[in-house]
C-alpha cells in the first residue's frame, strides 16, 4: 500500500484560520481560467483541463495515479464507501492505509481509493466540504480538473454558461443533473462513470 505524508498545521490567529502545510507531496493549489486548454496526445487526457496551475500533484503520485491496476469500485460502492466515511470519521492513519495519494481542494483534504476521490471525512478536524460526494477519477488528474473538464464538455453542449472554475457549485451540479436527464442517466448531480462516459470524457 503506497503512502503519502501529509501533515496540515492550522493556526487561528485575529486574522482568522489560516491554512499552511508541510510535508505535502499529493497537495496542489490551483489557480482559475476561464479558458479550456486541451492537448492531445498521452500527456493530458481528455476532458483534461489545464487550470495554470502554480502546483501540480507531484510526479511520483502523477505516475501512481497513473499506472495503478487494481480494483476500482463502482457507483454503488463508491456512494457506501462515502456513507461509511462521513458517518464514520477516521483518523489520519486510517485514511493513509486506504488511499494512495491525497489533495488539498475546496477547504478540505479529499483522498484517491479505488478509482475515486473522497471527502476525506476525519482525516483532518478543520476541513469543509461545500461539496461532499465523491468524484471519479481517472488519469492523473485532480479533482479540480476532472471537475473543469466536465464544465467544458458541458459548456460545449449548451448546458453550462458560467465560467469554468473546477468547483462543484449549484450550478454545475445543476447542469449535470439537466444534461444527465436528457440522455437517460441515472440523475446523481455528480461525476460519475457513466456521465464521463457519455460525454466523450472517458472510454
Amino acid at each position: 500500500m503506497y503512502s503519502t505524508t501529509a501533515t496540515a498545521i492550522y493556526k487561528i490567529s485575529n486574522a482568522g484560520l489560516r491554512h499552511s502545510t508541510s510535508n505535502v507531496h499529493s497537495s496542489v493549489n490551483l489557480t482559475r481560467s476561464e479558458n479550456l486548454h486541451r492537448s492531445p496526445g498521452n500527456l493530458q487526457h481528455a476532458g483534461a483541463v489545464n487550470l495554470n496551475a502554480k502546483n501540480r500533484i507531484d510526479s511520483q503520485t502523477s505516475a501512481r495515479l497513473r499506472n495503478w491496476r487494481g480494483n476500482v469500485s463502482s457507483m454503488a460502492e463508491a456512494r457506501q464507501k462515502h456513507w461509511d466515511n462521513c458517518h464514520h470519521h477516521h483518523g489520519h492513519d486510517w485514511w493513509h492505509n486506504h488511499c494512495i495519494a491525497f489533495i488539498f481542494w475546496d477547504w478540505g483534504w479529499w483522498g484517491w481509493w479505488d478509482g475515486w476521490w473522497y471527502p476525506a471525512w476525519g482525516y483532518d478536524p478543520y476541513s469543509y466540504y461545500g461539496y461532499n460526494e465523491p468524484i471519479y477519477g481517472y488519469g492523473d488528474l485532480s479533482p479540480e480538473q476532472i471537475v473543469a473538464g466536465v464544465q467544458g464538455a458541458l459548456q460545449e453542449r449548451g448546458y453550462y454558461t458560467y465560467a469554468i472554475d473546477g468547483q462543484m457549485g449549484p450550478l454545475t451540479r445543476d447542469a449535470i443533473a439537466r444534461y444527465q436527464r436528457d440522455h437517460r442517466l441515472p440523475i446523481t448531480y455528480g461525476i460519475d462513470p457513466a456521465t464521463l462516459g457519455s460525454l466523450g470524457i472517458i472510454h
